[in-house]
């Protein structure tokens, strides 16, 4: 699989960028019908490759490559026919100054994920220690953890779009609109989850597990599922509002405090109270990633001058 997959790397950090300047630009209907590109020519390819040729593993690998690639033309297309509204010279594309601040921000984002992986890797080795039915519980209650944060990342990624086009106009009314916007709608995501977690989480346990004694381990630990929603949708939404900003090396800060602290809280917590103490780590986790970006908020809104007097209108996508 690796040795036919490996060639589409080129196509995968170009789809990266292609999408990341589709939902920048505010684009979401064209991002979306891209997703639905490649992995609509993703199946049909594995399903040929694999069914109807016979060449198994390799043909699922060749299936996604191939479709990465064509992914990849389509939305490079997609942006050919957007150039011309996007405006501005084309030598601002290499000036300088905004390559290297480009590289900073890429820099930041790349040192926060970085230790939010570590984070996660660390709570899987943690709980390995605790047994294997603890192991298996805890993968099947990050899949809780994986499914909200689809649902909050697109209220992160309208934000970053939102904040950042406020931003770069200087206009504060149209900043605190965003935040206030991405904020509701992400509460009252968190808020829905956290109540389908407390209220069916035994049934989605029971959906994705059929052993009973991960099942009777995971139940104990459905508590804490159910609570995080509530706790780490402020995560969410404050790093889409300060990459949006381009202010990276406050959240980059700010994830470091946070994996110092997870450490820490796991160490004194996990010998004391088990698996309760690592999700309670967990958690806690969560909590730092949003204590320093919201002490440090103010910053964003000094950095406006006075508001103008009406907010301008944000771009419509007319065609995909």
């Amino acid at each position: 699989f690796f040795a036919v997959r490996i060639w589409s790397a080129p196509a995968t950090l170009a789809n990266y960028v292609l999408l990341g300047w589709l939902l920048g630009m505010q684009r979401a209907r064209s991002a979306l019908a891209l997703q639905l590109i490649m992995n609509g020519l993703n199946v049909a390819l594995d399903v040929a490759f694999v069914v109807g040729l016979g060449w198994g593993v390799r043909g699922v690998a060749a299936g996604t490559a191939i479709a990465e690639y064509l992914a990849g033309a389509v939305g490079l297309w997609m942006i050919l026919r957007a150039l011309p509204d996007a405006g501005g010279p084309a030598a601002r594309i290499l000036d300088r100054a905004r390559l290297l601040a480009l590289l900073r921000v890429n820099r930041d984002i790349f040192i926060r994920t970085m230790c939010l992986i570590f984070a996660f890797a660390w709570f899987t080795q943690a709980g390995a220690r605790l047994g294997d039915a603890t192991l298996a519980a805890n993968a099947v209650l990050l899949n809780f953890q994986s499914i909200m944060a689809f649902a909050l990342d697109g209220f992160a990624f309208a934000a970053e779009a939102l904040v950042g086009g406020a931003v770069g106009a200087g206009d504060r009314r149209a900043f605190e609109a965003a935040v206030r916007a991405a904020g509701v709608f992400s509460l009252a995501f968190a808020a829905a989850f956290a109540a389908a977690y407390a209220l069916a989480g035994r049934w989605i346990v029971d959906a994705l597990t059929d052993i009973a004694a991960v099942r009777a381990t995971a139940y104990r630990y459905l508590p804490w599922v159910a609570a995080s929603p509530l706790v780490s949708v402020w995560s969410f939404l404050l790093d889409g509002i300060y990459i949006g900003a381009t202010r990276t090396a406050e959240m980059r800060n700010g994830m470091m405090i946070a994996f110092a602290s997870f450490l820490a809280a796991a160490a004194l917590l996990v010998p004391r109270l088990g698996n309760h103490g690592l999700w309670l780590a967990f958690l806690l986790l969560m909590v730092s990633r949003a204590v320093p970006l919201a002490l440090w908020y103010p910053r964003l809104l000094r950095g406006f001058a006075h508001p103008p007097a009406a907010v301008a209108a944000a771009p419509h996508e007319t065609t995909p």
